[in-house]
């Protein structure tokens, strides 16, 4: 039965080139605008998640209060005696490790020098994220405090070649280090606090910047990260950070809370000290608009079958005379409709990579449609099932409906009103 369907909805199609031709674009369209925005939002939800413990990874955050004590900002900021002192009083705390911020620095290897961001952190950064390593391993790329790990991209830019371990680059014009390891880049939407092209032990920070090495309660130049125990309850490390700063020192008057690492880049909005949400809600805005341009694709597909019914009832007439009832006849109209949808989505993807660099350079980010995974076409077949479903649906019950013997004698009383109506309905729907 589905192969007769099949081949009827490919003779219709053909048969009525130009109105099919007509709903392909419009579908594909809809559809390319449609999936550019998912891609972005997808893109967007997936911000610093690429680690399989991303959900356990926080940072510490600081409330900096004003002259009337309120909180005028908040930040991830921290002191480099707070890292230390948690580590040891704070026993849900898993891995911990002090970082500062991203700076640029000059990397060369002989005469070829370049400037790349550059991170110095504490072993355990290579605990908290597990990068993936085409040279080198966890366990000993930070053994050495003259070392350094490389990303793929820089290790090819200096070298020409991934194969580099132990090779030498000089730091700064100053200090040579060992290549310890090479590690792949990190995704596009990793947050530019740990998009580094390359990394170095904190040892050695503190040989290049003494400020690293004081353990002093006045300076936020530096980032502190941490994994809890599963068990662990976040209110209860907070409640306990608190005490430890109280205990140590009382020249840290700036409240410390852990906040999860994966949620600064939609959630990182704060007021007062409190989480007020932040870039979500843009999301939600575009998963709304996604969905609200491909309605109205739909709709134009509705009004485009529904305003040439005429042509199909004497075929619909026809059919239920000689035997066919309105259960095969909703599945050839429904069928008809996911073959030109599947086509629709076809040139939809065509559009979308042609557009996708323009709208890349637009955002300054590098979008792509992953066609080897597996995920990404449990999408396109479930919005190719979704879009002919809703799409085929009422053309489909509708011309399913009409009367046999009405329709051969083109009297097409009984609902042409009603699909009069709707259709003006759906066309003023689309405006509002």
């Amino acid at each position: 039965m589905f192969k007769l369907n099949l081949k009827i909805a490919l003779r219709n199609l053909w048969k009525n080139k130009t109105s099919s031709f007509i709903n392909v674009i419009g579908l594909a369209i809809g559809l390319a605008a449609c999936l550019m925005l998912l891609l972005y939002v997808t893109y967007e939800l997936n911000f610093d998640k690429h680690s399989k413990n991303s959900d356990n990874i926080y940072t510490v955050m600081t409330n900096i209060p004003d002259d009337k004590k309120n909180i005028a900002a908040t930040f991830e900021g921290s002191t480099t005696a707070l890292g230390p002192l948690l580590k040891a009083e704070v026993p849900e705390i898993k891995h911990l490790a002090r970082m500062n911020y991203l700076k640029q620095g000059l990397v060369a290897v002989g005469e070829n020098g370049f400037k790349k961001l550059g991170k110095f952190a504490e072993p355990d950064i290579l605990k908290l994220f597990d990068y993936q390593y085409l040279v080198g391993n966890a366990a000993t790329a930070m053994q050495n405090p003259r070392s350094i790990i490389l990303t793929e991209s820089t290790a090819k830019i200096l070298f020409g070649s991934t194969q580099v371990l132990n090779r030498i680059v000089r730091y700064q014009n100053t200090d040579d280090l060992t290549v310890s390891a090479v590690i792949k880049d990190m995704p596009e939407n990793t947050s530019a606090l740990l998009k580094f092209d390359y990394l170095m032990p904190w040892a050695f920070y503190e040989t290049v910047d003494k400020s690293a090495k004081e353990l002093n309660w006045g300076n936020y130049s530096f980032v502190t990260m941490l994994s809890l125990d599963p068990s662990a309850n976040v209110n209860k490390v907070n409640e306990k950070i608190s005490k430890v700063i109280k205990t140590h020192t009382e020249e840290a008057n700036q409240p410390h809370f852990i906040y999860p690492y994966n949620k600064l880049h939609l959630y990182g909005k704060f007021e007062n000290g409190v989480n007020v949400g932040g870039d979500i809600e843009q999301i939600y805005l575009f998963v709304a608009l996604a969905f609200g341009i491909l309605l109205i694709a739909c709709i134009n597909f509705m009004n485009m079958a529904t305003a040439k019914s005429e042509k199909r009832a004497k075929e619909v007439g026809i059919k239920k005379t000689i035997g066919a009832n309105r259960a095969s006849l909703i599945m050839q109209f429904l069928t008809e409709s996911m073959v030109l949808t599947f086509i629709a989505v076809i040139a939809a993807i065509a559009l979308l990579e042609i557009c996708l660099p323009t709208f890349n350079n637009l955002l300054s980010i590098k979008l792509s449609i992953s066609y080897f995974s597996g995920s990404s076409w449990i999408w396109i077949l479930g919005i190719v099932f979704t879009t002919g479903l809703i799409a085929g649906s009422y053309p489909a019950f509708y011309l399913s409906a009409f009367n046999p013997i009405q329709t051969l004698k083109k009297k097409i009383k009984s609902n042409g009103f009603f699909a009069i109506n709707l259709r003006q309905v759906l066309v003023v729907g689309q405006f509002c």
